[in-house]
This record gives C-alpha cells, structure tokens and sequence, in this order.
C-alpha cells in the first residue's frame, strides 16, 4: 500500500481515483472493496480492524479510497507506515453536506436502485455492505445509530469537521498532502514522485450521478443482470400458471 485516501464521500473521492489509475496505481474504491474483499471486510465490521488483516488484504494495492476504508485510516497507516495520505475536502462543511444529502437522496429515489437492493441477493448483500461502511474508527462512524443513512445535519457537519481535523493533527507533514483540485496534476505528481501526465484533470461523480457509472459499476452491472433474470423467472412462472389455469378452465 503506497497511498490512502483518507477523505469523506463527496469529497472528490473519484475524481482522485482515477487521477492515481492515470498515474499507474492500482487502486481499490469502494466497487473493489465490496468485490473483491466482502468477504473480509464483514469480518472487519464484526470483530474490528487488525494490522495483520489489512496488510493482507491490501499486500497488492496500490492506494485505497473512498469508504469503508477512509473510516479505518488510522489502522490502515499503522500497517503500512510508509504510505503517504491524501485528504481531499469542500469548500466548506455546508457544501459538503448538501452533496451528501444530494447523493443519498438520488440512491434512495432510484426506482431502479431500490428494485436491485431489494430483489437481487447481490443488492441486498450490497446495501448492507453500504450501511455498514461508515461504521469504522474514523469520526464518520461514531453517530450514534447513523446506519450510513443518518440526515442529521448538524451530526454530519460536526462528524466532517472531527474526521478532517483528526487527519490533519495526527500525519506527519511530510506524509500528508491537502489536495485541492483546483491546483490540477502538480501539487499530486510532486507529492507522489511522479511526472506530470499529459491527459486532462479528470473529474468523476460530479453531482449526484451515483449509479453505475461512478459509484460501483461492477456491482450495478451484477445486479441489473440479476435482476433481468428475476424478471424472466417471474414472467415463466407467470405464463406457466396463466397455461395451467387455462387447462383447468377448458
């Protein structure tokens, strides 16, 4: 592990991600996290986070970010104390907060979303992954209840506040980078010994476009296909109970 990124959701979490993919790091998001290490990261949310565990789970990554690990940045950074932190904020707590609302409200009013967390066994397994990936050591964890959905605004904001502040007073300077986006490749390149690559900033997620194309495709991609199968199953069914009540009937 070289890099984590130790911002909250909404924070620019994907337009850093792939900022680091462009500069040649592997880098696990929450998609991968739910992928690749479920399995592992139930383990971590029921009994707590280890050193061990985390230098296992993450001896191939590059970087990590966005939750369920910015909420454990703590012990991820005593396993692998040579990585360096990226915190990435807003402009200020209230801008924060209207984006995270923003993002919870479009999961929450898409007919599809709701359709594939509760009618694929991959979203159901996912939506609780989702609930329970803010339950770390970091601030963001520690409202009480929160369940990840948690619309106390004045909680959020003091979480946000805590969480930023803790990184910014326990890294060592020469280990943590505040990235602002506006300052474009430099300041990131400089920071991580890197050349400049010749692409354009990228800037992933902007608003509150949450569905397959920024917060996990891999994982929407699994469900919809699920859920056409869903679909097809109950239409068979459907047709065959139509055939039989006809048979019944003649």
């Amino acid at each position: 592990m070289k890099i984590i990124v130790a911002s909250f959701p909404k924070c620019g979490t994907k337009t850093l991600r792939d900022c680091l993919r462009i500069l040649g790091y592997i880098v696990y998001d929450f998609d991968e996290n739910f992928t690749f290490l479920g399995e592992e990261w139930a383990k971590v949310f029921k009994n707590g986070p280890s050193v061990r565990m985390f230098k296992e789970m993450y001896e191939r990554v590059d970087a990590v970010s966005d939750i369920p690990a910015s909420t454990f940045w703590r012990t991820l950074h005593k396993a692998f104390p040579e990585a360096k932190i990226v915190l990435t904020t807003r402009r200020n707590e209230e801008k924060w907060l209207q984006s995270w609302l923003a993002q919870v409200d479009a999961i929450h009013k898409s007919k599809m979303s709701f359709a594939n967390f509760h009618f694929t066994p991959t979203g159901r397994k996912f939506l609780q992954f989702m609930k329970k990936s803010g339950n770390g050591e970091s601030a963001f964890s520690r409202m009480p209840k929160s369940k990840y959905f948690i619309q106390d605004a004045e909680a959020l904001k003091r979480e946000y506040r805590m969480h930023n502040s803790a990184v910014k007073q326990e890294i060592p300077k020469d280990k943590l980078l505040i990235f602002k986006f506006s300052d474009g490749w430099e300041p990131l390149c400089k920071f991580l010994e890197k050349d400049i690559p010749d692409v354009p900033f990228p800037h992933s997620n902007k608003g509150a476009a949450v569905r397959e194309r920024h917060i996990a495709p891999m994982v929407f991609s699994k469900m919809d296909h699920e859920l056409s199968c869903v679909a097809a199953c109950l239409a068979i069914l459907i047709g065959i109970l139509l055939y039989l009540s006809i048979q019944v009937i003649c």
